[in-house]
């Protein structure tokens, strides 16, 4: 019986917990990523990353007393490299209390990451005010 082989990726982008940083990640990889081309980005980190871009293998319930910093670090490699394309590319599309409730822990991160990074000061209060909304709706 043949057993599929993951690729683990580099030990310097592993924590202590066993997941990813994807800061770390993405500046290891950064010859092969395109920061204005998060479709050409996406496909070379399904390929080569650990996780398939995640920080970890799970998705969980994200915690909203978790301060915004906290969620960042867990943010997809994707978002990592191609957070000002992204944010100034994707709205933010939250249009009711119940999709606030049902965003999955990389969502939240990934809104979180933008919100810290992004170079456009209206952009990051764009996402940070969603990041806020999230928070408050699921308190």
């Amino acid at each position: 019986m043949w057993k599929k082989k993951i690729k683990m990726g580099s030990t310097e982008s592993r924590t202590i917990d066993g997941t990813i940083d994807n800061e770390k990640w993405v500046k290891e990889n950064i010859l092969h990523l395109d920061p204005e081309n998060p479709q050409k980005t996406f496909e070379y980190v399904t390929k080569n990353h650990p996780f398939c871009g995640c920080s970890s293998l799970g998705f969980f319930k994200p915690d909203p007393f978790q301060s915004i910093e906290e969620h960042a670090k867990r943010a997809d490699a994707v978002t990592v490299a191609c957070f000002e394309f992204l944010g100034n590319d994707t709205k933010v599309n939250i249009n009711s209390l119940n999709s606030l409730k049902t965003l999955n822990d990389t969502a939240v991160a990934n809104m979180a990451y933008v919100a810290l990074h992004h170079s456009n000061e209206e952009v990051r209060k764009e996402w940070t005010e969603s990041f806020n909304q999230w928070k408050k709706a699921n308190e």
